[in-house]
């Protein structure tokens, strides 16, 4: 008798389980749908504007305007995953994959908004100010013996950075068993292939626009696949295979070891 109540307790709990499992499900839908379709609704207006209303494009992509501001909500949500992360982990390399993440957004979240500059009102400095190409308080608008950190290393490297992760990195997580091995050692999210395609999608329609103002929407297309791929990777159950979120991500789909191509069917 008490062995058949014990199991009917335990029966409760699962469906319970269960049932916060397809609730959250659900909630990710809405969710990569939302981010998706502001994502590509953004740039597209961004487009038509540019074409049809150019006072109306700057003022769209102006400093601490929609899209920069949106980059930058983008940026901390994704610094606060990984803090979570490092925080809820008990496995060493995800813990230091995840506190380097954190500290990374941390910095490009205080990048994109120049350190709170005109939100406290706070002068730059006249050193940083005489080479500095906005005259801002940042890293990345500096310009040192005639090479435009922002040219050369934000836009130029980092992008490159940014396409290899997006349609690279999973190929050779698929086929190349160091590469597996060292992404399930360290928590590396791995972008699903939706996530590849709306990248690539919302990384090259910007330049249909011929004005500097466009690297603002590639700013908004890499953090938004970026805070997508962190939330939902499709390695999701080796990236968070010690923290205590796995159980929720359980329902959704995604791979729960590596995947090699001699696994394949």
């Amino acid at each position: 008798m008490i062995d058949k109540r014990i199991k009917e307790c335990f029966e409760k709990v699962e469906e319970n389980l269960d049932n916060k499992q397809v609730e959250f499900a659900d909630i990710s839908s809405l969710v990569k749908f939302i981010v998706s379709a502001f994502i590509i609704s953004s740039i597209t207006l961004a487009i038509i504007l540019f074409f049809l209303n150019i006072e109306t494009f700057f003022w769209f992509t102006k400093e601490d305007g929609i899209v920069e501001y949106s980059t930058a909500l983008f940026l901390m949500v994704i610094m606060f995953l990984n803090l979570f992360k490092a925080l809820q982990s008990k496995d060493r390399c995800h813990i230091a994959f995840s506190a380097v993440c954190a500290m990374i957004f941390f910095f490009g979240f205080g990048e994109e908004i120049s350190w709170g500059q005109r939100i406290f009102q706070f002068n730059t400095p006249e050193e940083l100010m005489r080479i500095n190409e906005q005259q801002e308080f940042t890293l990345h608008n500096l310009n040192l013996y005639g090479i435009s950190f922002k040219k050369v290393l934000f836009r130029t490297v980092l992008n490159s950075v940014f396409l290899f992760y997006f349609i690279g990195f999973p190929f050779f997580y698929r086929r190349t068993a160091w590469v597996n091995t060292q992404v399930g050692k360290w928590g590396i999210p791995i972008p699903t292939s939706s996530q590849a395609i709306l990248f690539i999608i919302a990384f090259l329609s910007p330049m249909l626009i011929n004005e500097g103002k466009k690297w603002e929407l590639v700013e908004l297309a890499i953090s938004g696949c970026l805070f997508l791929t962190f939330l939902y990777p499709y390695n999701k159950q080796l990236v968070f295979n010690k923290s205590i979120m796995l159980p929720y991500l359980k329902s959704l789909p995604g791979p729960a070891k590596p995947v090699l191509k001699e696994n394949l069917p």
